[in-house]
Formats: C-alpha cells, structure tokens, sequence
C-alpha cells in the first residue's frame, strides 16, 4: 500500500508540474489580442528602469491616463499598466506582484477599475491568463484550482495558433487601439447602474490587493474609471452602495467619480477618446495628488 501510495503521490507531482510548464507555456505565447496586450505590459515593466507609482486596472484605466504626463504632474516616475475588463481585480493582483517583483522601490499604487466592475462575476480567467509562477498557482484555494484548471481548459480551446499579433495594429498611444466611434454604436447605450447587481463576491481579490499592498508598505489608492455623464447622473444610489463596499476591504478610496462628456466619449461608455486622454490625466492627478506618497520627501523631511 505504501509503494501505491508513492507511486501516486510521484503520478500527481509529475502531472502537476507538466501542467504547470503547459500552462505558462500556452499563456505566456497565445497571440490572441488581450494576451498581446498582457505580454506588452510585462515587458514595459521590465524595461523600465524606475517605477515610483504603478497603474493597474482595465481599459477604462488603459484610454484615461498618460503616465508620462502623470509623471510630469507629479514629479515620479509612473508606469500605466492596464489590462481589460476581462481580467478584473485578479488580473490587477498578479500584475501588481510581478511589477513589485522587479521593482521593489514602487511607492504609489493606484487601482482603477470601470465603475460596474462591482455586479461582475470574479475572473478566474483573468487570474489565469496572469500567472506568473507556481506560487500565483499555489496560492489558490482547492476549490479556486478548479476553476483555474476549468479557465485553462477553456483557454487551450480558444487559442489560434496560426494567429499572429501585429503590434503596430494593436497598440496606440500605449494601449490597445480604440475601434472608430461609428463602429460601435451598441457602446452608447446609456443606462443606470443598480444596485441588485452588485456581486457580493466580487471583492474577493481586491481584498489579497490591499493586504500584499499592507504587507509590502505600499501606498494603495482606489479610484473609479471614467463613465458616460448619464450613467453617472443617474446611478447616484448605485455609485454610493458600491463605494461602501469597496471601502470596506480597506483600500484608500477616492469617491469622486470622474464624468464623460458626450463629445468626450472614445469608443464605449467608459473609455476617453484618445486625444482627450492628457486632458483627463489631469483631471485624475487633482484628485488623488493629495493621496500620493513620495519617499524622497519623507528622507528629506
């Protein structure tokens, strides 16, 4: 019975690892767009030299801040390393950790996620798609390993192998191109947020944010992405309720939320258009500048 044991304890171990060296390898190569997107972040965190304040989050984060000018505004340097939607909180954990990684000097870590990003489902897939290493594998619950494994199945499934991205064709400005305005009229549907959405579950790795961000002596500040003016009038109830929440799991939050004008719009309901983006820049250092933190002053203080 113990050399069965054994033998199956060796069975598993072996599995484990061939499906780890599978997943990272197909993860890290897929061609796919938002996979494109994910390795071209990675590889802008390696490159630079130094990150004074890290920007994670989605698209609305992706088309409403220019580092550069956030740099200038501020005075450090700062890196906007924005996914999608699709990746959600857990998306902006794993990148957070690899970006701490190679840059233990980060100071500031501002989280910006589109205002619905509560009524969403959690996004294993998200997490999936950013694995790293074994220990964002290990990390996981039994019960979060399974749905990492169903994500991954459903991934492999996906993949186009004879795909291959064109940089020149995606990226723009830093983040993925935006697709002409005529194109999507479906992204102008303008309606209210509600609060019978909300996801009570949602919360869960923003939560693992706040506490690597507390463990590492981060400075982590919270604020929501930019949405249609309507929306934001209408979704008062809405806006306040969620608020609350994410404020609960003890992130430094900023509640204003930042509105877009109709002329103002990109090519959804929450993105900048994209010679506006420096503009909004602006708008969003006025309101978290107070929040920053800057090693330096406190050394010369």
């Amino acid at each position: 019975m113990g050399s069965f044991l054994r033998r199956l304890i060796l069975f598993f171990s072996i599995a484990i690892v061939f499906f780890g060296l599978a997943s990272y390898y197909l993860i890290k190569n897929n061609n796919e767009e938002y996979q494109f997107l994910y390795r071209y972040q990675l590889d802008k965190i390696k490159q630079t030299k130094q990150i004074s304040t890290l920007f994670v989050g989605d698209s609305s984060l992706g088309n409403a801040i220019d580092s550069d000018e956030f740099s200038r505004l501020s005075s450090q340097s700062s890196i906007n390393c924005a996914l999608t939607g699709l990746y959600g909180y857990e998306g902006s954990y794993n990148i957070l950790k690899i970006a701490h990684k190679y840059h233990p000097e980060i100071e500031n870590v501002v989280i910006m996620q589109t205002l619905d990003m509560q009524t969403r489902p959690l996004s294993y897939a998200g997490y999936m798609r950013t694995t790293n290493s074994a220990n964002d594998f290990m990390e996981l619950s039994i019960r979060e390993k399974i749905y990492f494994v169903r994500e991954f199945s459903y991934y492999v499934k996906s993949i186009r192998l004879n795909y291959s991205a064109n940089k020149e064709k995606i990226i723009e400005n830093d983040y993925i191109q935006q697709a002409q305005r005529k194109d999507v009229p479906y992204a102008y549907v303008v309606e209210e947020l509600n609060i019978g959405a909300i996801n009570p579950e949602k919360n869960k790795f923003l939560a693992r944010i706040v506490k690597y961000c507390r463990n590492n002596n981060l400075n982590l500040i919270y604020i929501n992405g930019p949405i249609h003016e309507e929306i934001a009038s209408r979704s008062d109830s809405y806006v306040d309720t969620a608020n609350k929440i994410i404020s609960e799991t003890g992130v430094q939050l900023v509640s204003d939320i930042v509105s877009i004008k109709e002329n103002d719009l990109g090519d959804s309901v929450d993105h900048i258009r994209p010679d506006l983006k420096k503009e909004y820049t602006i708008r969003y250092y006025e309101l978290v500048k107070k929040y920053l933190k800057n090693r330096n002053e406190r050394v010369a203080m």
